[in-house]
């Protein structure tokens, strides 16, 4: 398996591809949150990113690929963050801990709607993402089956361990959609009320 990238042995020519990608998905990003992602062309994210319009095809196919990049970027950080908060809590019961998991991912949303508003209800690809399976994803890919696999393990007495990683994507499925319906569109509900309704289902689940 590949490992982190090791920059310290990279080439300039190397870094500098690293720093231009990383800028183009930036500027994606600050694109889709000021324009929509309809009206955000791709001479908008060169602009941002200071770089040649052609520059952009080196790296990305179309639009669709580079906004399927920064769903995965944006959504698999609030995951990992939310997860590590989790972790250092230390639960003794696995249902609550990822009860506050989830939680964790809700608040961070409700405080970022610039965010929700741009993923839309997409949290599930932050690690369930087709793209993570292409070359240079390696390292996000290995820190995904290690999240299903711990999911897995966590609730094995109650999810059949083939079935681990579909349950885990139902579920931030569920948290995405609720998220964008009840914290932009306030449909059915607000965010607290629905997050009664939704904790309760999720441990029907995992109970």
């Amino acid at each position: 398996m590949n490992k982190a990238i090791d920059y310290e042995n990279l080439s300039k020519k190397e870094l500098n591809k690293i720093k231009k990608r990383k800028r183009l998905i930036e500027s994606a990003y600050n694109c889709f949150l000021e324009k929509g992602f309809e009206k955000t062309t791709i001479g908008d994210i060169t602009d941002g990113a200071n770089v040649a319009k052609g520059t952009f095809y080196l790296y990305f196919k179309d639009k669709v690929q580079i906004q399927n990049v920064v769903t995965l970027y944006k959504s698999y950080g609030v995951i990992q963050q939310s997860l590590a908060l989790s972790r250092e809590r230390k639960f003794d019961d696995k249902t609550e801990e990822f009860i506050y998991f989830l939680n964790e991912i809700i608040n961070y949303l409700e405080n970022h709607t610039e965010m929700l508003n741009t993923i839309y209800n997409n949290l599930s690809k932050g690690i369930f993402n087709a793209i993570l399976y292409q070359e240079g994803y390696e390292q996000e890919r290995d820190s995904v089956n290690e999240i299903v696999l711990e999911f897995s393990n966590s609730f094995k007495n109650v999810i059949d361990p083939g079935e681990a990683r579909e349950v885990l994507f139902i579920i931030l499925e569920m948290v995405g959609g609720v998220c964008y319906n009840s914290i932009i569109l306030n449909q059915p509900s607000n965010i607290e009320d629905m997050k009664l309704v939704l904790f309760k289902c999720i441990r029907k689940i995992l109970s």
